[in-house]
């Protein structure tokens, strides 16, 4: 039998159980009692609270990983933003994606004007540098609706969960790894063919098992 790996180290749970968990958690904006139950069915007893302890602290292993291994960034981005309430209270996500639809950046601010942008901008040029310098005016730039839909009905998702966005800062932690886990299985299947969207699926979970550590899905 093959060691576990260090990343799983310490958790007597397998770690084909536990990124299955992750996975359902941040893919299908499900709440934890939801995976909970989805691991019942499977004859797996773990509460809703380890699976919580597992998403919290996998999801942003996870997250960092998928980002990693990304190719090259694009040269051309665009910044998207959409409208949620937290505690109450009107919020806006600003999301920067690349023409291939990469995400560069998310973050979330209580308000919408210039100087939110410009927040959103310069948090960006720390992180891409080689990216941006040619940018003389963060502000000026296209917006893609059609991926602005999608974006909107990603997090329509999540909002329907019971994902912590409840909590400001929480909300900051969770949308990233939400994020790279929902955008890294959004395979676009309306501009491929049946064949091509399997393969592109079946790739898609490869790259993910190697992401997670583990030698195939639970």
């Amino acid at each position: 039998m093959n060691p576990i790996p260090s990343l799983y180290a310490g958790h007597r749970y397998p770690p084909e159980i536990i990124s299955h968990a992750v996975w359902l958690y941040f893919r299908f904006a499900l709440s934890y009692r939801d995976v909970e139950e989805l691991l019942a069915e499977r004859g797996v007893i773990v509460t809703y609270e380890t699976i919580r302890h597992w998403c919290e602290k996998f999801g942003r292993r996870y997250a960092k990983r998928l980002r990693a291994q990304r190719g090259p960034l694009g040269d051309t981005w665009y910044l998207e933003e959409v409208s949620l309430k937290i505690n109450g209270r009107l919020q806006y996500l600003w999301r920067a994606v690349d023409q291939e639809g990469s995400v560069l950046d998310i973050l979330v601010q209580p308000r919408r004007d210039k100087q939110a942008a410009t927040r959103c901008f310069k948090r960006l040029l720390r992180g891409a540098v080689r990216i941006a310098a040619a940018l003389d005016n963060p502000l000026e730039g296209q917006r893609s609706e059609q991926s602005r839909g999608e974006f909107a009905s990603s997090y329509q998702a999540a909002r329907e969960a019971d994902a912590p966005l409840q909590v400001g800062g929480a909300a900051q932690k969770f949308l990233p790894i939400f994020d790279m886990v929902y955008g890294h299985f959004s395979i676009g299947r309306h501009a491929l063919t049946e064949e091509n969207a399997r393969l592109l699926r079946q790739r898609r979970f490869i790259e993910w098992n190697h992401i997670v550590q583990v030698a195939s899905g639970f």
